[in-house]
């Protein structure tokens, strides 16, 4: 090896090991602000819908995670429930959140619950575990407030069109 190189070598090896330096120094003279876990659910200024006594908190639906799974020309993606999220699994819940209606009317039986307020027809806050389809047996009136609905909760292990959690049998709680 020339004496060029091993020089070359050297001052790169050099000038990372001082960058190094730099980002720790300014991680102990500036550090970063920590996240507590109240706030990882605090969502660009947007908080989730409150819990009320005996409903299922969305922070156990969001604890879902998704993986990417390449399927030729497309992508399949493939829910990790938790066994906290197994347990809900046929079991008659209640669930706050917010309304998307899917149908003109006003009133509504099938409808998407989420656990933000929407804000953007093209991204969901929270990802695929803040949402779930519902069906209702009679018609809830749509509101921006939030709802409480219970019914009966499904996980889909094959989830179809991007939805993981459904509820049906819904009734809305006053």
């Amino acid at each position: 090896m020339s004496l060029r190189k091993i020089y070359l070598l050297l001052a790169s090896v050099g000038f990372s090991l001082f960058a190094l330096v730099l980002y720790f120094e300014n991680l102990v003279h500036n550090p970063q602000p920590t996240i507590d876990e109240e706030d990882a659910y605090n969502l660009d200024g947007w908080k989730p819908a409150l819990t009320p006594k005996g409903a299922t908190d969305w922070r156990v639906l969001m604890a879902v995670t998704v993986s990417e799974v390449p399927k030729g020309d497309d992508t399949d993606y493939i829910p990790t429930y938790t066994p906290e999220i197994k347990a809900l699994n046929h079991q008659r819940i209640k669930l706050n959140g917010y309304m998307i209606p899917l149908q003109t009317d006003d009133e509504q039986t099938h409808f998407v619950l989420m656990a933000y307020p929407h804000s953007c027809p093209f991204h969901m806050p929270g990802g695929p575990g803040a949402y779930v389809e519902v069906k209702t047996d009679f018609p809830v009136t749509f509101t921006y407030d939030t709802v409480l609905i219970e019914g009966y909760f499904q996980v889909h292990d094959s989830p179809q069109n991007g939805v993981l959690y459904s509820l049906t049998a819904g009734q809305h709680i006053k």
